[in-house]
């Protein structure tokens, strides 16, 4: 007798798993491309699938190449509206490496976070309280460094707000009241030497601000007035002869300025708005450097590929050009997120990167009456389907 019992009930359990793969097989797939859109299994980069389970509705998502998946969680609401998560959630990276792990009460994110760099390196970690970063979190560079480590009320910064180069080296010191910046400041070069100084009032420049060379001499100096410049601004050349003094009046506007050459001498010239600033220029302007990256683009692009999945990407890389118009470092920026959420599934940064490399150097920048390091933006927002 207890033996046919004990049969029964693995029978049971087998047709329970059984019935319980076939539901799950069974349930519908819903197929995704690159950009989040509703697709077609052809063009699909990851499927969704949606099983309730009790009140909830657990949601799965896999990448397409390789079964790998993608995101787990539950909603309260078989429409998945952000408000009506709750729970336990995580998003994968599409080597298997964790991508963020987080909880949800009543659709705002709550208790501990920690987020990953695709290689399993922490990104940074901290709480939230009521969808609100609350309290000290941590965020590292890829090498593990601390990259910056500020403290949060209700969300807003508050307190010394330090950050940090990737070799451990201070980047920078502020202090923040309630979100805003609100009292001294100070910049670093790499190796902690100073590069500027000054103070912030309720998030508005205040008071006097220094600027200085990595060899430690004094660039240029000047007071603001509620983010506005004010009074007489002095400007020197790297050998600590002035190069320039520019008068600015209560609302911060340009009303004179007296150049002088390296040696300190007094030059002739009518100093006007237009002579205090040129940008760094690539040798044939803008419309040139364009050209240069497109057709590297053109020479490697799948664009026939990227055209069918109908592929969007937003980008931009910030070059920094130092007085003498070579590129010194480079940083790529990639909107609503971080740049390791990002997939470049046609490499079209390592081809606008292979570009850059090729670049001769820039016209250097010219800021009152010398040399100036600089920032030149190269902006790219192409949707494929539309070329």
């Amino acid at each position: 007798m207890n033996t046919m019992k004990m049969r029964m009930q693995i029978t049971l359990l087998s047709l329970l798993f059984i019935f319980s793969t076939l539901n799950v097989a069974a349930q519908k797939k819903l197929f995704f491309n690159i950009n989040d859109v509703k697709c077609k299994e052809k063009t699909a980069h990851y499927y969704r699938m949606i099983v309730p389970q009790g009140s909830l509705f657990r949601v799965t998502e896999y990448f397409i190449e390789g079964n790998q998946m993608k995101m787990e969680g539950q909603y309260k609401s078989k429409k998945l509206e952000y408000e009506s998560r709750e729970g336990d959630f995580n998003w994968y990276y599409a080597n298997g490496q964790k991508r963020i792990e987080g909880h949800y009460k009543s659709g705002k994110a709550t208790d501990k976070w920690t987020y990953w760099y695709k290689d399993g390196q922490v990104q940074s970690e901290g709480s939230y309280l009521k969808d609100n970063k609350d309290g000290e979190w941590t965020f590292y560079h890829r090498n593990g460094a601390v990259k910056v480590k500020p403290t949060y009320i209700d969300g807003d910064i508050d307190g010394t707000y330090a950050s940090f180069f990737d070799n451990g080296d201070k980047k920078s010191e502020f202090l923040y009241k309630k979100g805003k910046a609100d009292g001294n400041f100070t910049v670093y070069f790499k190796g902690n030497k100073v590069k500027s100084t000054g103070a912030y009032l309720k998030d508005s420049l205040d008071g006097t601000y220094e600027r200085y060379f990595i060899d430690g001499k004094l660039a240029f100096k000047g007071e603001y007035n509620d983010n506005k410049r004010s009074g007489t601004w002095e400007f020197f050349h790297q050998n600590g002869n002035k190069s320039a003094e520019i008068d600015y009046n209560s609302k911060g506007k340009f009303t004179k300025g007296t150049f002088f050459d390296e040696d300190g001498k007094k030059l002739s010239k009518k100093v006007t708005i237009d002579d205090l600033f040129k940008d760094a220029e690539y040798p044939g302007g803008k419309d040139e450097m364009y050209k240069e990256i497109n057709t590297k683009l053109g020479e490697k692009l799948d664009f026939k590929g990227a055209k069918a999945e109908k592929y969007t990407i937003v980008a931009y890389c910030i070059l920094n050009i130092d007085e003498e118009g070579n590129i010194v470092d480079r940083s790529w920026e990639i909107p609503d997120g971080d740049d390791d959420d990002f997939e470049d599934k046609y490499d079209v940064i390592k081809y606008i990167n292979s570009s850059i490399d090729d670049f001769p150097k820039f016209k250097p920048a010219k800021a009152y009456n010398r040399n100036y390091e600089d920032e030149v933006i190269i902006y790219y927002n192409i949707d494929f389907s539309k070329l």
